[in-house]
């Protein structure tokens, strides 16, 4: 019975409510989305809806509109510890944590980058080509070679004696 309805750009609010543990916190930072529950308790008051809402049936649900006051960063301002400890120390507690909703105007990855970035990478394409070119280019006709080479037993003797001596590899040779 929870609806999500809209978003509130105030980062504290204050309680407004009777809920034990809203009042002991006092101001905490829970703005960001905000909930309608006709069935339920709301706490901290944004416009178009709430940032807390707690419905009781067989198990109470409580909804927060942000998750900034159980954060380690914001934990230590305002009322963030007071609200987190007391709601988290209630009952059982079972976290979910919902895909985030998507906002409009949402920009591309190739947006994020900066325009510098974009321009210089029309010289490097550049280099890059004529760099492909340059090295793909032929030295002449291919030369013809008939295969297979034959090599005499004396010349590998004596190039495998010249290896050998230039690594001082006594024991091989």
């Amino acid at each position: 019975g929870v609806a999500m309805t809209g978003r509130t750009d105030a980062e504290e609010l204050g309680p407004e409510c009777a809920l034990d543990a809203a009042q002991a916190a006092g101001a905490a930072d829970i703005g960001g989305e905000v909930y309608t529950a006709p069935q339920g308790r709301v706490c901290y008051p944004a416009e178009g809806g709430h940032a807390l809402v707690r419905v009781d049936g067989e198990h109470t649900t409580t909804v927060l509109g942000s998750a900034a006051p159980l954060t380690n960063a914001r934990l230590d301002e305002e009322g963030n510890a007071a609200l987190a400890l007391s709601l988290v120390g209630e009952r059982d507690v079972v976290w979910l944590r919902p895909d985030p909703v998507p906002e409009e105007g949402q920009s591309g990855l190739w947006d994020l980058v900066p325009q510098s970035l974009r321009l210089s990478l029309i010289p490097l394409g550049v280099a890059l080509l004529l760099l492909a070119l340059w090295q793909g280019r032929r030295m002449g006709p291919l030369v013809a070679e008939r295969l297979p080479v034959v090599v005499r037993a004396s010349e590998t003797t004596e190039g495998r004696a010249g290896l050998y001596a230039a690594r001082r590899s006594r024991d091989r040779a």
